[in-house]
């Protein structure tokens, strides 16, 4: 099987896998080699292993994070036995958006909207975890913003 290769999507939306034979160039897309899957973003100047995942995330995130980066905050609160999210900062308050689960210590935060631009999409919410398992810190991420760090302040 050649290299998986992006089929055209929606601005913001993430790429869809298609197939194409070794010679056709890496430019962007999907690679399988002997080392496994690998997504590359040329325009990006990004690529990263593609790492399986499983497992349900345990439902004790809720609380108040904050990034020194950006100077926002992001919040999770729990309400009737679900995750809900928003972020906030010097764009405004973020409305909350229900979390979904993808695997252990790994969340979705929903954005379906944009004021002059394409929507980010789904943001990615990997948890980090003291020696106590206890939630230490948020890394947060999409398509638009990788790696944005969020430490636990409640």
């Amino acid at each position: 099987m050649g290299p998986i290769r992006r089929q055209p999507s929606c601005p913001g939306s993430p790429p869809r896998a298609g197939h194409s034979s070794w010679n056709t160039g890496n430019i962007s897309g999907f690679d399988i080699t002997k080392d496994g899957l690998w997504l590359h973003r040329a325009a990006e100047n990004f690529g990263a292993r593609l790492m399986p995942v499983s497992g349900q995330p345990v439902p004790d995130i809720a609380g108040r994070y904050r990034c020194a980066e950006l100077d926002a905050e992001l919040t999770v609160a729990e309400a009737g036995g679900v995750l809900f999210g928003a972020v906030s900062g010097w764009l405004g308050q973020g409305r909350m958006e229900a979390l979904n689960p993808i695997a252990t210590d790994l969340w979705a935060l929903p954005c379906p909207r944009a004021l002059d631009h394409t929507p980010p999409g789904d943001w990615t919410l990997r948890i980090s975890r003291g020696d106590t398992g206890r939630p230490t810190a948020i890394d947060l991420g999409c398509w638009l913003a990788r790696g944005l760090r969020y430490q636990r302040i409640t």
